[in-house]
C-alpha cells in the first residue's frame, strides 16, 4: 500500500469517526428536543381546544343527569367535537367526566373508541384532585403519548372533568426516522465531498515526494544523467528535493573526479610500464656487452 492510499484511508477514518460522534450527539439532542416540542405542542393545543369549545358552545361546564355538558351541548358520546379538534390539533382529543372517557378519538385494540375507560391515577391526582395542568408522557389505552390534560371546571370552580390532547410517541419515532435519514444522507454527502477534496489535496502534496523518491531510486541505480527535481515549495518536501539535487550534483563531481583520477592513474601506469621496459632493455644491453 503506497503512502497516498495510507494517508487517504487514515484521514477518511478520522472523518468517519468524527461524523459518527457528532451524529450520535446530535441525534440524542434532537430526540430530546423533539420530545419537548411535542409536549409543548400538546400543552398549547389543549388550551386552544378549550378556547374553541368556549367560542363555539357558550355557557358553563356542568354535569346534568350524569352527563357532561358545555352550555346546552352534550359532550358525552359526541364524536364530532373530538374529531374536529383532533384534526385541528393534529393529535388525539378526549373529554373526561371526572376520570371517565366520555368522548374521544383514542381507539382500543379492536379499533373502537375507548369510551368508558379510566385515566391513570397519576393524571387524576394532579388534574382532578389538585386542579392543575398535567403535561408529560402518559400511557393511554396501552399506547404512550406526549400529552397535556387541563381540568374542566364549573362556574364555581369545582373540577368535574378533564380535556386531553395527546401526540402519539409513534409520531416521534417517525420524526426521528426522518431526522436520521436526513442526517445520514447529509453525512454521506459530506464524506464524499471531503473524500474527493482530500484525495486532490493529498495528491498535490505527495506528488513532489513521489518525484523525489523516483529520482533517488535512479540515483541509487547509478543514473546521474536526469534533470534536477523542480523545487516548488519551501517545506520539508521542498528541502528534501533540494537535498536530492545537491546530492546528485556532488555525486556527479565525485564520479567525474574519480574518472579523472582513474585516467591519471592509467596514464601513469602506462608511463611506468614504458620506463620499466626501457630500463630492462638497457640492462639487457649492458649485460651483453659485458
Amino acid at each position: 500500500m503506497n503512502l497516498k492510499t495510507k494517508a487517504m484511508l487514515g484521514i477518511d477514518l478520522l472523518i468517519i469517526i468524527a461524523c459518527a460522534v457528532v451524529g450520535f450527539l446530535n441525534y440524542r439532542s434532537a430526540a430530546s428536543g423533539f420530545a419537548m416540542t411535542l409536549q409543548l405542542k400538546a400543552a398549547s393545543n389543549v388550551r386552544a381546544a378549550l378556547e374553541l369549545i368556549d367560542l363555539k358552545y357558550p355557557g358553563d361546564w356542568e354535569i346534568k343527569s350524569g352527563e357532561l355538558f358545555k352550555g346546552d351541548k352534550k359532550i358525552d358520546g359526541d364524536s364530532e367535537i373530538v374529531d374536529h379538534l383532533g384534526r385541528v390539533s393534529g393529535g388525539h382529543v378526549t373529554f373526561f367526566r371526572n376520570d371517565t372517557r366520555v368522548s374521544t378519538t383514542v381507539k382500543n385494540e379492536a379499533g373502537q373508541r375507548a369510551l368508558g375507560t379510566k385515566a391513570s391515577e397519576a393524571v387524576t391526582t394532579e388534574v382532578l384532585t389538585k386542579g392543575a395542568e398535567y403535561t408529560g408522557r402518559a400511557n393511554v389505552v396501552g399506547e404512550d403519548y406526549y400529552c397535556a390534560y387541563e381540568p374542566i371546571k364549573t362556574r364555581s370552580g369545582q373540577v368535574i372533568g378533564m380535556i386531553f390532547v395527546g401526540l402519539s410517541v409513534h409520531e416521534l419515532d417517525e420524526i426521528n426516522r426522518n431526522f436520521v435519514t436526513s442526517m445520514l444522507t447529509s453525512i454521506v454527502g459530506v464524506l464524499l465531498a471531503i473524500g474527493i477534496l482530500t484525495w486532490k489535496v493529498i495528491e498535490r502534496v505527495l506528488t513532489p515526494l513521489i518525484e523525489v523518491t523516483s529520482k533517488l531510486e535512479k540515483i541509487a541505480n547509478g543514473d546521474l544523467r536526469g534533470e534536477d527535481i523542480e523545487v516548488k515549495s519551501n517545506d520539508e518536501i521542498g528541502r528534501l528535493a533540494d537535498g536530492a539535487n545537491e546530492m546528485k550534483r556532488r555525486l556527479k563531481i565525485l564520479v567525474t573526479n574519480v574518472a579523472r583520477s582513474a585516467e591519471i592513474v592509467a596514464a601513469s601506469s602506462e608511463e611506468l610500464t614504458a620506463n620499466s621496459q626501457t630500463a630492462s632493455e638497457v640492462v639487457e644491453k649492458l649485460t651483453v656487452n659485458t
